[in-house]
């Protein structure tokens, strides 16, 4: 689902009447986070596996400044590596692959560069 489709309008005003209407703070956020799911989920369930493994690690970085405050800022460096990280990867992989596998083709090297694609169309 990509933000100029009809597939999102939909479920965008599905998300804000259900939010608007929930009676409680922690229904909306339950709300929020029930629709985020399945926002990243809607085109390939898999794409839900980077998102929880980033929540864990943030609930464990959250975990351990609440422990030990003296380690706060490692812990947030360590949370904003990670997360800047998975973008990098996410956004980049092609590039960077497409790039080293042209390198080596001028090198006179016939290598087939790994490619992240997006198998289904929505």
């Amino acid at each position: 689902m990509t933000f100029a489709s009809v597939d999102f309008l939909a479920f965008f005003a599905a998300a804000l009447v259900l939010y608007w209407a929930a009676p409680w703070r922690r229904v909306q956020n339950g709300l929020l986070l029930a629709a985020s799911w399945f926002f990243c989920g809607y085109v390939h369930p898999w794409f839900c596996i980077p998102l929880a493994a980033t929540a864990a690690l943030d609930y464990g970085c959250a975990l351990g400044m609440r422990r030990n405050p003296s380690r706060r800022r490692a812990l947030l460096v360590t949370s904003v590596a990670a997360h800047l990280g998975a973008l990098g990867v996410f956004k980049y992989f092609n590039f960077f692959a497409e790039s080293i596998g042209a390198v080596l083709a001028a090198a006179g090297l016939d290598v087939s560069a790994p490619v992240m694609r997006e198998t289904a169309t929505a």
